[in-house]
Order: C-alpha cells, then structure tokens, then sequence
C-alpha cells in the first residue's frame, strides 16, 4: 500500500478545498469506486492522507471523486433550463435527435468562468451529411430550436465547463525546471500561474499580466493547491442578490476540527439547503432564518451565527428532552466543541462589475465562542434577537437598497464588541418621532440595556441605568396625564430638547422645566446627583430610550384604539 497527503494549507478557500475533498471522497455514490480501488480515506489534523494499491489506482479515483464535484456544480441545469430544454443531441448509438437543457455552473463558479470554458463534442452543421442535416432540419423547425453556438453544432452530448485536463497526480520530471507555489510553498515542476478560478482574491490572468510591465513570469501554483480549490465549493455557503454576491465558511488549520465545524456551522449542517431552481443560494433559503433576509456584510454573519445557534440549541433540545438539561449545559458542550481548536469564520463579499467583479469586504471572524455567549446571555434576559433584528430594518429610507445599511453598521459593532446605545439611541429617536416607530421598543431597550452590560461598554452599573430609564419613562407618562390625546404628541418637541443639551447642567435645567409643566417626580439618586457621577451621553442616551419606550407604546395602543399607558 502507498500512501498520498494532501496538507492543510495557511488558506481558508484552500483548507474548504481539502475538507470538501473529502465529503466528496466518503460519499456513498463512490463507495463502489472505493471498494473496487481498495482506496482508504483517513483524515488527520494536519491533511488528508489517501491509501491506495499504487499511484494509478489514486489517481483514477480523485478523477472521479473531481468528475462527481463537476456534475454537482459546474454542469447543472436551472429550473428554466430543464423546462426550455434548448440544446438539440444527435445520439449516435439510437440514431435519434432529442433535447436537453442548457447547463450553467452555480453563481460562484459563474463569476470566474469565461464563455470559452464551454466545450462539447459534436459536428458544425456544415459538415454534416445531407441526409442528417435533412432530418436536423425537419426537428428544428418541428421543436423551434437551435443548434448551439456560433459555430452551429449538433452536439453529441450536453455541453460541459469544468477542467478536464486538470493535473491529478503528475509525474514530475526531474530535468523540468520547478518553480515555488505562492500558497503553500511546495516546488513543483507542473504548474498554473496564478488565476480567479484557482482563488477569488487572485487578479485574472489578464490583469496579472499587465501588472508585471517587466514581463516576468507570473506566480504559480501547484497542481495540488489548483485541484483542491475545485473541491472549496463543497463547503462554501454563497448567497447571490442582485449585483453582489456573499461567499461564508468556517476554517480552522486543524482538519478534523474543521470536519466537525461542517456538521454544526458548514455544509453538513441544516444551514444549508440548496436552492435547486436557480442555484442563487444554498443557505438562507427558509423564510424563517434570518439569513434569509440579510443581504450587507455584517448582517449576514450576524444572521449566520443566531441561526446556526438557533438550529443547534433545537436539535439539543431534542437529543435531550428526557434529560435534565438547561441553557448552560447546552453552551458548555457547544464551546467546548468550537473551542476544541483554532476557529473562524471567513465572509467574502462581492460586487459585479462590468464583465467582472471587485471584491467590497473580506471578514475574518475569529470571536465564534463570544457571538453564542451572548446570544445565550440575551436570551437568558428574554431579549428576542429576531425581531431586534427586524426593528433594526430603517423603513424609513427611500432606496430599498439602503434599508439594511443602519443594521449593518449597528451589528458589526456588536460582532467586534463595541458600544451601541449613542447609535441606538439616534436611530429609535429618529424611527419614533417619523411616527414609524418600533412595535417592540420594549425588546430594543431590553437588547440595548444588556448588551451594554455584557461588553461593559459605558461606566453605568444596572441601577443607575434603571434610575436614567424611569426618568425617560417617568417624564412621558407624566405628560400622558397632563395632556390631552391631540396634545400628547407635543411631548416629541419636549424629547428634542432634552436631547439636544450638551451639559449636565443644561439637561437638568430643562429638566426643571418639564418638573414644572408636567409635576414629575424625580428619583432619590437623580436628586443626589447621579447624572454627575456618570457618563452624561450615556444617562441623557438612557433616558431618552426609556422615555421613546413609553411613547411608542401609547401611541401604538392609541392607533389601536385602545388608549392606556403601557410599554411596547
């Protein structure tokens, strides 16, 4: 027996290549092709080790395992496609003429395929005998089709855009001259230069030539680093929208922890649920997800790691629903999983452009242990993250486009643990006051208050956020007694003043002023001068939320025709 390693490399694309190698290799549709070769596959931390008879037997079965990867998701067929049925086959052994679909590889190959990669064995029209191109004749004008391609060629077979000359395995010649691959670093004397299909962060070959203007020869890479990459789209999530296009997947330099990351956060996981109709994405496709919904950079990886907790807590839940289990075991056994090695997430967020694409964002995520400690902490508090998610949609934009920009900008700084309540508080004063306001402020403050505790991202302790939040609510429900239904919405002008002053000082005055006009009864620490001893723009921030959180909710209750004082 020999063996063959393929090592995990410093490459996140590459390393999905290598853990996609072997999802295709283990798969029952080549468990015949296995047994027939005798080919043994063992994964190991640092790569993936293949056991083989000799090197032919190896060879002819990663071909296979790379011709099962090509019909998966280079040689597809849309929904559309299968029911236009467009291509016109001659079938040589049944002397028949049919129709078969077009093909198109998925949306991420899409992007780094060009037209000439397209290749099907056939005869022009021209060419043909006259008694076939008789008959061609007589099945075009019955089915009102067309030959294919410019060329005009009655195809013997649907066409097909993978590599089929791939290098698997190549005898390396001891006289050829061998040169350093720019990702891994192994010499090798059979090469590719550098290129997008091999890895999306490369220029295109056009572009990397004109960038060497000495004529140098371009970077290479192995075939080992070029065949693995074809393998990285077993892993990816990619969701499409309009121009852009968002590519997601875990990575860890450990395989077998990264195996393990494909069962809860990868492809093997219920995340991902191919949309077979037009291929636009294979993550996101429920309703119910969160994923669905997002589109922006920061908002997608958000949505990716509440919905991946959400699945994973469900299906604990149901391992274990004769045992006595709670949220901490439940955490416990996930971080221990997640932590078992070095983890993150990588998100790639692409833009089309002309007949090519530029790359907006690349995110390497790597706090995966702290997104579900504090979607547990949250939860914990009875804080609902999706409609947190959904409040944080600013309908108030004109371009649809823009509507998620806001919940982008908001949850990328909870991704890196950065204060939210100045943003917070501008962004629900602002939805409040359009009379577009929440349904669920309640929620929103709850999410703000503890969030802001978690990552102690002011100086407040709790009860001196309690004390600045009844003040808001306080100063409202006050007015709410004091005014009359068509006069209630001029507390909005009194908010506006508050949060506008820049002092301490000018917030307590105006604050004296709204004593006065509506009889508020101030707290014993604001009294003793708490406002001095904390973060002003924190407290005047609180107060102002817990002031909007009662507004919302008589307004909401009024527009129902329910009129009472009470939070939403």
């Amino acid at each position: 027996m020999m063996e063959y390693t393929f090592k995990v490399r410093n490459n996140w694309w590459l390393n999905a290549g290598l853990a996609g190698l072997y999802l295709i290799a283990v798969k029952d549709a080549l468990r015949d092709k296995r047994e027939e070769l005798n080919i043994e596959v063992v994964p190991k931390s640092i790569g993936l080790t293949f056991q083989a008879e000799n090197i032919d037997d190896l060879r002819s079965f990663l071909g296979e395992c790379y011709e099962h990867l090509a019909g998966m998701y280079w040689n597809i067929s849309s929904a559309s496609q299968r029911e236009k049925q467009e291509l016109v086959i001659y079938d040589r052994e049944k002397d028949e003429l049919k129709t078969a679909p077009r093909r198109m590889p998925i949306p991420p190959i899409q992007k780094v395929l060009s037209a000439r990669s397209w290749k099907a064995e056939g005869e022009k029209y021209e060419n043909l005998p006259e008694s076939l191109k008789k008959r061609v004749d007589e099945f075009l004008s019955q089915t009102n089709k067309k030959l294919w391609g410019k060329d005009e060629k009655l195809l013997y077979e649907p066409p097909i855009c993978h590599d089929t000359e791939i290098k698997i395995l190549p005898k390396e010649k001891s006289k050829k001259k061998t040169y350093t691959c720019c990702i891994c670093g192994q010499e090798h004397t059979e090469v590719y230069d550098i290129a997008q299909p091999i890895y999306f962060l490369f220029a295109s070959a056009s572009a990397s030539r004109s960038f060497h203007s000495q004529a140098r020869k371009l970077d290479a890479v192995c075939w080992e680093c070029n065949f693995l990459s074809k393998f990285a789209y077993e892993c990816i999530h990619y969701k499409t929208d309009n121009d852009t296009m968002i590519i997601i997947s875990p990575n860890s330099p450990n395989l077998k922890h990264l195996l393990k990351l494909q069962d809860k956060l990868g492809c093997r996981s219920a995340l991902r649920a191919f949309d077979d109709q037009y291929f636009l994405k294979n993550i996101g496709v429920n309703k119910d997800e969160l994923l669905y919904y997002a589109n922006k950079p920061y908002e997608l990886l958000w949505a990716f790691y509440f919905d991946a907790y959400d699945l994973l807590k469900r299906q604990y839940d149901l391992k274990n629903e004769n045992v006595n289990s709670n949220i901490n075991s439940f955490l416990q056994e996930l971080i221990g999983d997640i932590l078992g090695a070095p983890t993150e997430v990588v998100l790639l967020f692409l833009e089309t452009k002309g007949q090519t694409f530029i790359t907006k964002d690349l995110i390497i995520y790597q706090d995966t242990a702290y997104m579900f400690r504090l979607f547990s902490a949250l939860m914990e508090k009875d804080v609902n993250l999706k409609q947190v998610f959904e409040d944080l949609y600013d309908t108030m934009e004109s371009k649809i486009e823009n509507r998620a920009l806001k919940r982008n900008e908001i949850l990328k700084k909870v991704l890196n643990k950065h204060p939210i309540l100045q943003d917070m508080e501008e962004f629900c004063f602002s939805k409040i006051v359009s009379n577009n306001g929440f349904l669920r402020m309640r929620n929103m403050l709850l999410f703000i208050m503890n969030y802001q505790l978690i990552i102690r991202g002011d100086s407040m302790t709790k009860e001196q956020i309690e004390a600045a939040v009844n003040l808001g609510k306080q100063i409202v429900l006050q007015a709410k007694q004091k005014l009359n239904n068509d006069e209630f919405k001029k507390i909005k002008g009194d908010l506006f003043k508050l949060r506008k002053t820049r002092t301490a000082t000018d917030f307590l005055n105006q604050l004296n002023n709204l004593q006065f006009r509506y009889g508020i009864s101030v707290s014993k620490p604001i009294q003793e001068g708490l406002i001095n001893d904390v973060n002003f723009e924190d407290f005047r921030a609180y107060c102002i939320l817990g002031a909007l959180n009662v507004y919302n909710g008589i307004m909401t209750d009024s527009k129902k025709g329910d009129v009472k004082d009470g939070e939403n």
